[in-house]
């Protein structure tokens, strides 16, 4: 059966029902799960809302400059704007995650959002931080694709700077086809969260709703014909949600009560779901020959990662076929999430968005090079030998 990278793989037959049927409820009391109280908790429809209000609890002075992972998505950098203020991309280190020489090279920075990407923590966030607080800089966790991993230090993830915030988007560790999730660690910062929410439109709650269900149809039926024709009509339909797309309106969401309790299901799971995705990861790295990788997480470093894929490198000019190959095989990996440096680049032109090349190098050598493997409950062991077999062979 074919396998995907994304395409609802989170969710079985019966967790897909359940964000069907599931019932508008009194808000549950999630709050335990990010190692914080109920009123430094909010709830939005986006990731980017909730980074535009982690942002606005700063308080920054209009044109304040925010630096940013080069290795990222557009939305981060529209939050950014959209608050008023100016982003600074960087480049990124080793392990695709923010270059901390580059950052100390910038002058009048007032704030910095860390992004713990692919679900690996910041290794450096200690030094971070004592760099932040000397340099009277604000720190901003984006956990999008992090949720239950911990720091070098044994923090949680979510715990360490001013404000956080999390990720429940389709395909992430939290995974309630919609949400953004925003933590205020420092109480100081509370009474500067003013936004005003407006309900998320009945219609789009119908697609969140059906989207697991939809998409695991599409799944099950894609080898014999049926899933391609439903997946082209779904959307030509507009009935699938859709995780990232260039928005104008610039106003907040609230996100849905029974996607708060789809969100307060789905986390019971993380635990489990997450030593089985670092299973996976350690199966990938004692296969895959070394010069496919970006660099070889320690398997300590394993244990505290939320591991939502491992990304590998291969030729730029090879990676077309290599992604064909695989697709034979039937692995469907084509969803590599940044296309380029503040992906996706099809938005650039409608953001106003122009990379500097010349400055995000490591960035833009990954962004044409890296193919992201998954480690959702859809794979397994088999799974990961065969992609292995296969990308190492080519």
């Amino acid at each position: 059966m074919t396998k995907f990278n994304s395409l609802g793989s989170n969710y079985t037959f019966s967790q897909a029902w359940q964000a069907l049927t599931i019932r508008e409820q009194k808000d549950s009391d999630l709050a335990g799960f990010f190692n914080c109280e109920n009123d430094q908790l909010e709830f939005f429809y986006k990731g980017r809302e909730a980074l535009r209000a982690a942002l606005r609890c700063l308080n920054l002075p209009a044109g304040s400059r925010v630096a940013i992972t080069g290795f990222t998505c557009l939305a981060v950098y529209e939050a950014v704007l959209w608050e008023g203020l100016e982003p600074v991309v960087l480049d990124i280190d080793e392990t695709l995650n923010l270059n901390f020489a580059d950052l100390k090279n910038q002058p009048s920075v007032q704030a910095v959002i860390v992004q713990n990407t692919f679900g690996f923590p910041y290794r450096e966030i200690e030094v971070l931080e004592k760099w932040t607080k000397e340099n009277k800089v604000y720190l901003v966790e984006d956990n999008a694709h992090a949720f239950g991993a911990t720091y070098t230090d044994g923090r949680k993830v979510g715990t360490v700077g001013q404000v956080a915030i999390f990720s429940a988007s389709q395909d992430k560790i939290l995974d309630s086809v919609a949400g953004g999730i925003l933590v205020i660690n420092d109480h100081n910062l509370l009474s500067n969260l003013a936004v005003e929410k407006i309900a998320t439109p009945k219609m789009q709650q119908k697609r969140d709703r059906w989207y697991p269900l939809l998409t695991w149809t599409i799944r099950k039926t894609y080898d014999f014909g049926l899933g391609k024709v439903l997946h082209a009509w779904f959307k030509r339909q507009k009935w699938l949600s859709q995780p990232m797309h260039y928005q104008t309106e610039k106003r907040f969401q609230i996100l849905p009560t029974w996607q708060i309790q789809l969100l307060g299901a789905r986390m019971k799971l993380t635990k489990v779901e997450q030593k089985q995705r670092q299973k996976k990861v350690r199966l990938y790295l004692q296969l895959l020959n070394d010069d496919l990788l970006f660099w070889r997480p320690s398997d300590e470093e394993i244990s505290r990662s939320a591991c939502l894929r491992l990304p590998v490198k291969v030729p730029a000019e090879k990676r077309a076929q290599i992604l064909q190959t695989l697709a034979a095989a039937g692995y469907q990996l084509r969803d590599f999430w940044y296309d380029a440096p503040v992906g996706p680049k099809k938005y650039w032109q409608a953001a106003g968005y122009q990379a500097n090349f010349s400055q995000l190098k490591n960035a833009s050598l990954v962004c044409a090079s890296v193919i992201n493997l998954p480690t959702h409950q859809d794979i397994n062991e088999h799974d990961v030998r065969k992609i292995c077999q296969v990308i190492n062979q080519t």
